[in-house]
């Protein structure tokens, strides 16, 4: 398959521009599996890497170059010959490292688990240690004559029995928290979350190889319907729709499913991004989880057999660039004001494409279904950020309780 090298470096320059990136050129070139990426422009800071690869990286796996294995990024000036920096980094990531990353993953979580337990009951301590201390204090405050008329004792007795409260729950919280954990040392846990109707019962079918029991009924599911499903090796935790969660206690619960996760998904559909949509999201802004939000094409192609012909002949009509192009960019725009979060990976997939693959009326299109589904490169964008941060990621899940 001849790669368009010339298409690349359009693609990449638009999304530069698109994410503000005023001034840079990309140029690409192709030496048998490596695909190499020169970005130039006058001037050269010293800061550029940061916002630029994660942009590149993002983009060149969204292209899904099946032929491409190495990727080569270097950063110059127009008139120097000679690169500021350089990165080069592997596009996929084999069964092998992956299930190997898996398992250096799991060694972390285990030691994790055991420094955290060693600071909890280190914390048990200083928190006894502070309410006596406190107690005593204020024991010898309210012992002064006349104390009892001083307008801040209630207030006093008040703020005691605050703090012991306070102090005390969140230890219990700690403690419940890491028990959780404890059971899934093992497991590295991804959380899907979403809205209702945005295909989210699909792409779960998809990924589980279900029978499509469960799609179009995402509506009557209740608050506390988190389903846990093995996929690829990874722990899936399925959520109700976001809408469910209204009230303190549902929030509690979303928080919840954060805290136990590495990974957290979102996926939300072309036919409209809702203002405020990634809200729920908050406890995202406190602590460090990978987030990344899965963009679901929803056209329909079960109902004619010319619909789903059209699809296969000219997927560009379904996955209309410009169109999408527009989509990624509210993402971003809501990502941002609600959750703080800069360059959100984004994948586009169609999971209807991705259900009707595993299914036995659909055997003929199966092959092609699969592929135009893009959920091998929902896979690969985890499995890149597990070999790549893998570790990291196990160990913020302990250490942020």
């Amino acid at each position: 398959m001849k790669i368009d090298t010339e298409a690349i470096a359009r693609h990449l320059n638009q999304s530069l521009t698109l994410n503000g990136i005023i001034g840079v050129t990309a140029k690409v070139s192709v030496n048998h599996d490596c695909l190499k990426i020169v970005l130039e422009s006058v001037a050269v800071t010293k800061k550029d890497q940061d916002q630029l690869l994660p942009i590149i990286k993002r983009e060149i796996a969204y292209l899904n170059l099946t032929s491409i294995k190495t990727v080569k990024v270097c950063r110059k000036r127009i008139d120097s010959f000679e690169p500021n920096w350089y990165h080069k980094y592997d596009l996929k990531v084999s069964q092998a490292e992956f299930e190997d990353a898996l398992k250096q993953c799991s060694k972390t979580a285990n030691s994790a688990y055991n420094l955290s337990i060693r600071y909890a009951k280190k914390i048990e301590i200083v928190i006894i240690q502070l309410n006596s201390d406190i107690e005593a204090v204020s024991h010898e405050i309210l012992k002064l004559k006349g104390s009892e008329q001083f307008q801040f004792t209630e207030t006093l007795k008040q703020i005691q029995s605050d703090i012991k409260n306070i102090s005390e729950d969140s230890l219990e919280y700690l403690v419940i928290s890491l028990d959780k954990k404890r059971k899934h040392l093992k497991d590295f846990t991804v959380a899907l979350f979403g809205r209702t109707k945005a295909g989210k019962s699909t792409l779960r079918e998809t990924l589980t190889r279900g029978n499509g029991s469960t799609i179009g009924k995402g509506s009557q599911r209740t608050t506390r319907d988190v389903t846990e499903y093995s996929w690829q090796g990874l722990r899936l935790l399925d959520t109700p729709g976001i809408e469910a969660y209204k009230g303190e206690d549902d929030t509690q619960k979303a928080n919840e499913i954060i805290d136990q996760s590495d990974i957290i998904l979102y996926l939300t559909s072309d036919d409209s991004v809702q203002p405020g949509e990634f809200k729920p999201m908050a406890q995202l802004q406190q602590i460090n989880k990978y987030f990344a939000v899965i963009l679901n094409v929803k056209y329909d192609i079960s109902n004619k057999l010319e619909d789903l012909q059209m699809f296969i002949d000219n997927p560009e009509m379904v996955f209309d660039e410009d169109r999408l192009s527009q989509h990624k960019n509210h993402i971003h725009s809501q990502t941002q004001a609600d959750l703080n979060l800069d360059n959100v990976d984004i994948v586009t997939i169609h999971a209807q494409a991705g259900f009707l693959s595993t299914q036995a009326e659909y055997q003929e299109y199966s092959s092609q279904l699969w592929d135009l589904s893009k959920i091998e490169e929902l896979y690969s964008l985890i499995a890149y950020q597990i070999y790549t941060h893998g570790k990291n990621l196990r160990l913020s899940t302990f250490a942020d309780s």
